[in-house]
């Protein structure tokens, strides 16, 4: 792969529209990596292991780190990669850059690329970028940090329209997937690209949704042509009740979504399959439907 890969004028906000229906709640607080109020009373235990040990580095106040941050910190260094490399790229905007981290597994292209809003600083959420490639064998763009899909989601399509073929993907087999405020945006970027028309991802996976007003999708016109979704919720997650609205609104339009929740976790446990178990029930989840929806016969 080239050493820098530049999008941003391949494809502009006029050809693509991403903020015809705003799906945001009116004050959104985006995750960063948190976890709910007072989880411990039904925690499994090797959650509340992870729960307790972060809460035991908040020092004088400060806000103590990340989930996978905690996680990657009891592991010593960090979880397997097993052959995951990542690479670090910038995405112009009309007005700055935004940097994205391609996270490209073993395997010769063309292969499956899935294009992963994180729920805050890529450090908080590297390992469910790493789990996504390992499990399905795709490559994964992940953006860093929150980003404004009106600015970035048509520089971010223009890019990948661009330099498909130099990053080995198929482009025949993409899809969007987010995590916590990540997934508002993911859809919210999803729904612009239906929008517009044209190539169209083949799946949807939406990782304990935040920072959504399901109600915003009441009037959207594109929602019955959303790929298939997988809907993944947290029992434990002060957001599970927007995920399940948001599933029974999907559904109302046709969308099939494949919904499971997880019992004994927080949001942002996707990631954590090196200890949570129901991490690696969900990411095998997750890595069969992207197989199916990439290898439909």
């Amino acid at each position: 792969m080239p050493g820098e890969l530049r999008g941003g004028s391949c494809m502009n906000s006029s050809q693509t529209n991403f903020s015809q229906h705003s799906i945001f709640a009116s004050n959104p607080e985006p995750a960063q990596g948190g976890i709910g109020l007072d989880p411990l009373f039904r925690a499994d235990a090797d959650m509340l292991h992870l729960i307790r040990a972060r809460a035991g580095l908040a020092v004088n106040g400060v806000e103590p780190p990340s989930l996978q941050a905690t996680l990657l910190g009891l592991l010593g260094a960090t979880a397997d990669t097993d052959g995951v490399t990542v690479e670090t790229q910038q995405l112009e905007l009309v007005d700055g850059a935004a940097t994205m981290h391609v996270f490209r597994p073993t395997g010769k292209g063309p292969l499956p690329l899935v294009l992963y809003w994180p729920g805050g600083p890529i450090a908080d959420y590297a390992e469910t970028a790493r789990a996504i490639t390992r499990r399905s064998g795709a490559i994964v763009v992940a953006l860093d940090g929150i980003a404004d899909t009106e600015v970035v989601g048509p520089a971010l399509w223009g890019w990948v329209s661009h330099y498909r073929d130099a990053l080995g993907a198929d482009p025949r087999h993409i899809a969007i997937a987010g995590e916590g405020f990540g997934a508002a945006l993911a859809l919210q970027f999803t729904l612009g690209l239906e929008i517009a028309g044209g190539s169209q991802p083949q799946h949807l996976v939406l990782l304990t949704p935040s920072g959504l007003d399901p109600a915003g999708l009441d009037d959207t016109p594109v929602l019955a042509r959303l790929p298939a979704t997988t809907l993944i919720l947290a029992e434990l997650d002060p957001s599970i009740t927007l995920g399940e609205t948001l599933a029974a609104t999907l559904r109302r339009d046709g969308v099939s979504v494949d919904l499971t929740i997880y019992d004994g976790v927080t949001e942002d446990f996707f990631g954590l399959g090196a200890v949570v178990n129901k991490a690696v029930f969900a990411q095998a989840q997750v890595a069969a439907n992207l197989a199916s929806a990439f290898n439909p016969n």
